[in-house]
């Protein structure tokens, strides 16, 4: 082998291009500066894909540089969605792993979304960009790696020493990570060991009491964006309340200055949103916070910085779209949070998610048979509540975007050690629905029996018996926990050859007081019929949250009831969501096969065909 073939073989070895790499002179940038040179958007994410242009959407450079500001150890981002918060963190992901070569840690609500964004964003724009394609090997490149992992999860938060922790959507973390801490805290103890560690936090809000990602903002060094009025020369932060608008009449939405009181249309607003820092405004810190929900009189950490944006600075969106989304909203409890959150950027005050209002429930019952499938439902589900001296049932239709009809509730005053008492619960679960559309039945296709109390064995035996049959019968057992997955199948607990599901009952809950919220039918909209007793809708919104601490001062949501009441009713909603959340299915394949059956039996043109003869 000659001199020069050795040569070209050992440099492609990856312990001497890990060398070559390290000692390769750099250039001291900048993050924003970096990701102009470096960073390419792939089509699968980007509206505009190519290499990466701060375009009108300026506000991004100062977030970003903050990141790579040696004297900032804490970068805080609230934010609403639509405003290219993915493209910050993402593009931080590559500075550490080409410019500064680092080992690092990101973290996501669950690991789910954790693979979910390394499959979606991470490994597309890895991909897309030739810098970063050079670098990476999998997850990893000369000098560390990226490890994407779930909040909910603390060891996977508790390894190696790590220089920089980017945590994602924070509102959507755990509370605590056990005894230890938060996710944040124990993942910032992998940081201690370098001078030089980096924390970035990015999130949409969620409540006001439990908002992670405000509590991290308001120990920071808080900074809005502010925009300059071209007729009065007033710097303020774009705010909701100056947006004017007519119902019906959207796309004409203004925004008016402050001062003044001079209304911008759309194409003027985002101008001066771009031209914010030439007319001296752009990030600048405010003597008193403008949302109350940032006011604080904790001494802000000089080497923690906060910045807070929302929708109306967004090159994706315009005010029009979020005066449509607010007339669709307002009014419904479920729907303004989520306005509140995602476009404005702000966390909910409103409590309906851990309240619920049995007396709107009982005053909204309908009229419609127990035993007939809604027209607009494809899908029957059953939920099994084993009690010491009964087993007590409740089936569930469901439609489109999981719009929800409750049908029969049934209870069975049998000992559940009898195994009659199982056979009664079986003929109920054989039960047909006629469904409206008149030419087809369904029967109840999933069910999830509880076996949490004292009869599991015989749960577990009556899963199987079911199984045996080609049955979707699951034995199911509830987790409590914020992040857990709605329907989990266990790798490890079986018994009789039954896999054991894991149901996330916080998450389940939450949900489900969300959609009792809900006042318009359609998506998430639960139905009741008149049958269904006060009792048992009691029983359904019986649960509140409350916020309680560990022995560490830790918040954490706890789901809690009255001493002495009962809460069957709740559990087998959340057993019916569960069983719901198994089944991927394509309701609207479904439901459009059953109404042309009825379209097709009640054509006037082929029903006058059978008797032309």
């Amino acid at each position: 082998m000659s001199s020069s073939t050795w040569r070209e073989a050992r440099n492609r070895h990856p312990v001497y291009a890990g060398l070559a790499h390290g000692f390769k002179p750099r250039k001291r940038q900048t993050l924003s500066q970096w990701a102009c040179e470096n960073l390419v958007l792939p089509a699968e994410r980007a509206s505009l894909p190519g290499p990466y242009r701060p375009g009108d959407a300026v506000y991004q450079r100062a977030i970003m540089d903050a990141i790579t500001d040696p004297d900032i150890s804490d970068v805080v981002m609230v934010t609403s969605a639509q405003v290219g918060k993915t493209t910050v963190l993402v593009a931080a992901l590559g500075y550490f792993a080409d410019a500064e070569p680092s080992p690092q840690l990101m973290v996501h609500p669950t690991q789910i979304n954790a693979d979910e964004y390394l499959e979606e964003a991470l490994e597309p724009t890895i991909a897309a960009s030739p810098a970063l394609a050079a670098v990476f090997t999998g997850l990893s490149y000369p000098g560390g790696y990226v490890a994407l992992v779930g909040a909910n999860n603390p060891r996977q938060l508790a390894a190696r020493p790590i220089r920089v922790v980017v945590g994602d959507e924070v509102d959507r973390w755990p509370l605590s990570a056990g005894d230890e801490g938060t996710p944040a805290a124990l993942a910032e103890k992998r940081t201690i060991t370098y001078h030089n560690r980096k924390h970035v936090y990015a999130s949409t809000p969620r409540h006001t009491k439990t908002s992670q990602i405000v509590a991290m903002f308001m120990r920071s060094r808080q900074h809005y964006y502010h925009v300059v009025c071209p007729d009065c020369g007033h710097k303020q932060v774009l705010q909701w309340k100056n947006v004017a608008y007519t119902k019906g009449r959207e796309a004409e939405a203004t925004y008016h200055c402050e001062s003044c009181g001079v209304g911008w249309d759309e194409m003027r607003k985002r101008a001066l949103v771009r031209d914010a820092e030439q007319m001296g405004g752009g990030w600048l810190t405010a003597k008193k916070a403008p949302f109350k929900c940032f006011e604080t009189n904790t001494p802000a950490q000089p080497n923690k910085i906060g910045f807070y944006l929302n929708e109306l600075y967004s090159p994706w969106s315009s005010m029009a779209k979020m005066a449509v989304a607010w007339t669709e909203a307002e009014g419904n409890p479920a729907d303004e949070q989520v306005f509140y959150n995602t476009r404005l950027g702000l966390p909910w005050d409103g409590n309906f998610s851990d309240v619920a209002d049995v007396e709107g429930l009982k005053n909204r019952r309908e009229t419609y048979s127990p035993r007939i499938c809604p027209k607009d439902a494809g899908l029957v589900t059953g939920s099994v509540d084993v009690q010491d001296d009964r087993i007590e049932i409740l089936t569930t239709a469901w439609g489109l975007e999981d719009e929800q009809w409750v049908l029969e509730h049934i209870i069975v005053n049998q000992d559940p050690s009898i195994p009659a008492t199982w056979d009664h619960v079986a003929e109920v679960l054989a039960r047909r629905y006629r469904h409206e559309t008149g030419l087809k039945e369904l029967g109840v296709e999933v069910v999830a029996v509880d076996s949490g109390g004292h009869f599991t064995q015989e749960a577990y035996k009556f899963a199987a018996r079911g199984q045996k049959r080609g049955l979707r019968w699951h034995a199911i057992k509830g987790v409590s926990g914020e992040g857990k997955p709605i329907w989990r199948i266990s790798e490890n607990m079986q018994r009789k050859g039954v896999p054991l599901v894991l149901v996330g009952v916080d998450d389940a809950k939450t949900t489900i007081y969300k959609r009792y919220a809900l006042q318009k039918k359609g998506p998430g909209y639960i139905h009741l019929h008149e049958g269904l007793s006060d009792k048992l809708l009691e029983q359904m919104t019986v649960e509140h949250v409350e916020i309680e601490y560990s022995d560490h001062g830790f918040p954490k949501r706890v789901w809690d009831k009255k001493p002495g009441a009962r809460n069957e009713g709740l559990d087998m909603m959340v057993y019916n969501l569960a069983a719901r959340s198994s089944m991927k299915i394509d309701m609207a394949v479904r439901l459009t096969a059953l109404n042309q059956r009825e379209q097709e039996r009640l054509d006037p043109a082929k029903v006058g065909a059978m008797f032309a003869a």
